[in-house]
């Protein structure tokens, strides 16, 4: 009965444990925790190509000829390797694309884990095979855009300069007047294998923030 009325007592004058809940994680730890802790990819790649060897290793040899206007075209055989996805399978996006078959998979999980983790940006133009030379100059290399493995994001708004000594680097201070780019953008795209045009010309040199490429 004492036991009782000792407990009894208790409720009243002895303060109960305080438990303080753990605060609810910030909108940029629920973001870094995303970029960061993906599961590994498992796609139809054994490793993204290295070099132009690489990817006609990898890609196949688009075996470009052109017409009498100038106009590059890929063979039928290579053309076999690429196809059409519907705008129901990109994430976020509006319009099919036409693309290689073995680039497709990463594209489509890149734009997936994009809208995860900005789903706030807005993917309004996506460009992708082009066959024709980088830059067009035909005095250069082709352009990865010939195998249908590279893509220009939102071009209006990620323009191609040649970046001087004193540009910012991405995502410093002023970048955006370079780029609209979501940093976390970028870094889904880079972790899955892409290459991104934003890092050329790290001093100085021709820059390309639009441009993303399965390749290294």
């Amino acid at each position: 009965m004492k036991n009782n009325f000792c407990r009894f007592l208790r409720r009243f004058f002895v303060p109960p444990d305080l438990q303080v809940p753990p605060l609810p994680p910030s909108e940029e730890d629920e973001v870094a925790e995303m970029v960061t802790g993906w599961h590994p990819f498992d796609g139809p790649l054994e490793e993204i190509p290295i070099g132009r060897k690489g990817m006609i290793k990898v890609y196949g040899d688009p075996s470009v000829t052109y017409s009498k206007k100038g106009v590059a075209r890929v063979s039928k055989e290579f053309a076999r390797r690429l196809h059409t996805v519907p705008a129901e399978l990109l994430p976020g996006y509006h319009r099919r694309i036409y693309m290689h078959r073995l680039c497709s998979p990463y594209f489509r999980e890149a734009l997936r884990r994009a809208r995860m983790v900005a789903p706030s940006y807005e993917f309004k133009k996506i460009g992708c095979f082009n066959p024709r030379h980088m830059r067009h100059d035909k005095r250069r290399p082709l352009s990865d855009h010939t195998w249908a493995v590279a893509f220009d994001i939102n071009a209006a708004a990620n323009r191609a300069f040649y970046r001087k000594e004193k540009d910012p680097l991405p995502f410093e201070k002023g970048w955006e007047s370079f780029s609209d780019l979501p940093e976390a953008v970028v870094k889904v795209f880079e972790e899955l294998g892409f290459q991104w045009g934003g890092r050329w010309g790290a001093k100085a040199g021709f820059c390309d923030p639009m441009h993303f490429s399965l390749r290294t």
